[in-house]
């Protein structure tokens, strides 16, 4: 890596991460080493564990990464005979089990109507069917039906324009999620009347204020050298709210966008660029929140550059929200 000051800050978040990972694997690897040593292991299947109520070692036959577990421990210890496959049978499986027993079960398939959806895992790269999506129990959980991805991504949301006396103030109330390309598209459809077709974006969002939709932006891979990500759309679902528009640019520099971003692309994110077109020599909508990029500009549109990352929190943005009202800045 070249010496920058970016390339720095690279270098240093990586620095701390690997602390925390070896932090992290110390107290992992002493964990399991006290279940290795402590727990009392019995082979058999599933039936056989319940039966027995012991805790039971079992494998599903040519599960490559059991048969990998059998070789560790071979290698380890002084067993060294080859262990037979031991099936396990789910038919009535769930039904014959005991009253004050709790059964998790992780799969694929999203149609198993004898257990009770705890939770459902979503697969980075946003794959509708990915292996051990759904977890299930046999009773019935508090959570039940939790979306637990850290890299949440939206079909849609209950799309419901605010009315126009709408007060933003509370914090708790914002959300900024990840949605699908195709939901943003059809919101664009609906409130970008500038244009007379839209193109999808690769990393969509909207933006949430309690039950009511504000406002969607998203960003594509940049054509201009230099940035990190080319600020394909940003609107509002409603224009007469007060500087609804430079509202959604400031969620658009918050950490929790960058976060989202940097994951995605395995890489710093912080500087994206926009276009503006318009034949005025500045863009009421960008100027005060992003910078004019003069080299960038044609005689079709002006060309601005925002900074992610600007925003720590939700707080913020509302701060830096209500101050803009306060000034009564042009919109």
């Amino acid at each position: 890596m070249s010496k920058s000051e970016r390339n720095d800050a690279i270098l240093d978040a990586i620095k701390a991460k690997a602390k925390e990972s070896i932090e992290y694997t110390e107290k992992s690897s002493e964990k399991l080493m006290r279940v290795l040593t402590i727990c009392e292991y019995h082979r058999g299947s599933l039936q056989d564990a319940i039966e027995a109520k012991k805790v039971v070692f079992f494998n599903f036959g040519k599960d490559k990464f059991l048969k990998r577990a059998y070789k560790l421990i071979r290698e380890n210890s002084d067993l060294n005979i080859d262990l037979p496959d031991i099936r396990n049978e789910y038919y009535e499986l769930v039904e014959s089990l005991p009253k004050d027993t709790w059964f998790y079960f992780i799969s694929n398939s999203p149609y198993l109507n004898n257990l009770h959806k705890v939770t459902i895992f979503d697969s980075s790269s946003g794959e509708r069917w990915s292996a051990g999506r759904y977890l299930y129990c046999n009773k019935p959980c508090a959570n039940s039906q939790a979306k637990t991805s850290y890299l949440s991504h939206v079909e849609t949301v209950n799309e419901i324009v605010p009315p126009d006396d709408l007060v933003i103030e509370n914090p708790d109330a914002l959300k900024i999620l990840k949605v699908s390309s195709g939901y943003l598209k059809e919101l664009q459809k609906k409130y970008v009347k500038k244009v007379d077709s839209v193109s999808s974006s690769t990393y969509p969002f909207v933006v949430m204020y309690g039950k009511y939709t504000l406002g969607g932006f998203g960003f594509t891979l940049p054509q201009h050298k230099g940035y990190d990500l080319f600020q394909l759309t940003d609107f509002c679902t409603n224009n007469s709210i007060p500087k609804l528009s430079k509202f959604i640019l400031y969620c658009i520099q918050t950490k929790e966008v960058q976060r989202i971003l940097s994951r995605s692309m395995h890489k710093m994110v912080e500087k994206v660029i926009s276009c503006a077109y318009t034949h005025k020599p500045v863009s009421m909508k960008y100027r005060g929140v992003y910078t004019k990029v003069k080299e960038h500009c044609t005689s079709s549109y002006l060309a601005y550059e925002g900074q992610l990352g600007l925003f720590t929190n939700h707080k913020e943005v509302i701060e830096k929200y209500k101050v803009l009202l306060k000034n009564g800045q042009r919109k």
